[in-house]
């Protein structure tokens, strides 16, 4: 965007808006025409989509209320969904409307920093695939991914040297603005990540909508469009001197738990909107919330696959106590859990490894240094980080006298506020001392497969010569469980691992020697 300060001024191709206010409406009411509207002409894929593009409308009429500037990020797998006709209502109903399709980063950059925030434009950028579609494309315009995350926060500017010749000073640009983007599949996820996002679908057979056009619906929609902005900016009754605006920019609205971060401060602005309006829009508003992160969250696969991972991991380690868990062991324990993908994936060390190395986790030694593995304790800052907190019912709780429960058993604490540390372990040689029961020898070499070596030896001598099962369909008997070893009619490895662990006497905090962790 070095080209910036090259651009003449745009303010005045600005489609301003600036018409009369008119008297104050009801909140509420004002954002049920809205939905009215946006349902009467775009076919969305639930009642959900509607509700947060209504509120995303009123909250850019009050872009000086906000520290976030919410993006709108349209999405859907194809054409013909109905994604610039969604663009066309919105725009008639929103704040300031410029509509874009192919534009410069330099222009874009002079549209917005030249204009005064109580007067910005809200963009409308349609067909942004054809901008961030492939990666060379992605790269020749990451200046505008970069402009569009800069206008995302208050108080975050561009800075541009800008003077002539060897005579340069560095000054920074006001680019903080409110946008929609619609793209086919793809958006990039720096911008996402800062949206509320909309993945529309094409109309079914029998789904119809009415066809807009400008000249035709464009008068009705820029009378609410009017009557929006005098609701948001109009003074409140009973507080003299004070407007909507000044209101909305003190409000705190009440967020979900369950939204972090990012989401959280995208979605911010509709909750205030929803709880000023007031009526049943801030139920509404949740609901919405709730429906379009959940949904967003699964867009993306492999991170919630990742997250699954984790899951599991954190599963096991609560199950069997440990404070190192070998990795075979681990991976075998992965692929064997009911209704996993591990075993489809057939996950082994190196796996496991790679995929837990972007959540700060990497495998180490236990005491002895024979056995490659995992200390618990890294394993559980990755868990506080990256997953939701335990429900109650899966966390143990203290009692007044320094005492937990464990498996029946009462173990003591020095000092009440520390956790009890566990002097069970889950290494390489507990897998191979309970594997030997199942007819696994101690000593054998485990494969990916969860079977040993000579398992797999095409002269003989493994585990199907010593009656044992190693297909892994045969279900356990005590936990009905597949995919691990198992002697023909006695339990899966699991479950002999556990029945073990339980036989181990207790010494309270101080772990035996030579334990890991």
């Amino acid at each position: 965007m070095n080209d910036a300060d090259q651009v003449p001024p745009m303010t005045a191709a600005v489609n301003a808006n600036q018409a009369e206010l008119v008297p104050e409406e009801n909140g509420a009411d004002l954002l049920d025409e809205v939905y009215a509207t946006l349902t009467r002409f775009v076919a969305f894929a639930d009642e959900h989509q509607p509700v947060a593009v209504a509120l995303w409308t009123a909250t850019t009429h009050a872009l000086p209320a906000w520290h976030h500037a919410t993006k709108l990020c349209i999405t859907s797998p194809m054409k013909r969904c109905g994604k610039t006709r969604l663009m066309e209502v919105s725009a008639a109903l929103s704040f300031n409307s410029v509509l874009v399709a192919n534009t410069s980063v330099a222009a874009l950059f002079r549209l917005v920093s030249d204009s005064n925030e109580h007067d910005r434009p809200t963009i409308f950028h349609d067909e942004v695939d054809a901008v961030f579609g492939t990666r060379k494309a992605a790269e020749q315009n990451d200046d505008l991914r970069g402009l569009y995350n800069s206008s995302y926060q208050r108080d975050w500017p561009v800075w541009r040297c800008v003077g002539v010749g060897t005579n340069q000073e560095s000054v920074p640009f006001d680019v903080f603005s409110m946008s929609m983007l619609a793209a086919i599949k793809h958006i990039p996820d720096t911008i996402s990540d800062r949206a509320v996002n909309i993945a529309l679908r094409r109309r079914a057979p029998g789904e119809t909508v009415a066809r807009y056009r400008s000249r035709r619906d464009g008068p009705a929609l820029e009378e609410l469009r009017n009557k929006i902005k005098a609701w948001v900016r109009s003074p409140v009754k009973d507080d003299e001197g004070t407007t909507r605006l000044d209101r909305l920019r003190a409000a705190e609205p009440t967020m979900p738990d369950a939204v972090e971060d990012r989401a959280q401060d995208a979605w911010e602005p509709l909750f205030t909107i929803a709880e000023e309006a007031g009526g049943d829009w801030p139920q509404r508003v949740r609901d919405a919330c709730a429906a379009l992160t959940g949904a967003a969250a699964e867009d993306d696969e492999e991170c919630k696959l990742d997250t699954k991972l984790l899951s599991d991991i954190r599963d096991i380690v609560d199950e069997h106590k440990s404070s190192f868990i070998a990795s075979a062991a681990l991976a075998q324990l992965l692929r064997a859990r009911a209704e996993s993908p591990w075993q489809k994936f057939e996950l082994n060390e190196n796996g496991l490894a790679q995929r837990l190395r972007p959540f700060g986790v990497k495998p180490g030694r236990d005491t002895s240094g024979k056995v490659r593995g995992y200390r618990v304790d890294e394993l559980t800052d990755a868990f506080r980080r990256y997953l939701r907190q335990n429900p109650p019912d899966r966390q143990t709780m203290p009692s007044d006298k320094g005492k937990v429960e464990d498996d029946g058993k009462t173990a003591t604490r020095q000092n009440p506020s520390e956790p009890v540390k566990s002097d069970t372990r889950l290494t390489r040689s507990d897998y191979r001392e309970n594997t030997a029961q199942c007819g696994v020898l101690a000593g054998h070499t485990i494969t990916s497969d969860g079977l040993t070596a000579s398992d797999t030896d095409p002269k003989g001598g493994g585990l199907r010569d010593k009656g044992v099962d190693t297909s892994g369909k045969r279900p356990c008997p005590e936990c009905r469980r597949t995919g691990l070893p198992s002697a023909l009619g006695g339990p899966c490895l699991r479950c002999q691992l556990k029945a073990n662990q339980a036989q181990r006497p207790q010494t309270g905090t101080t772990p035996p020697s030579g334990a890991h962790g």
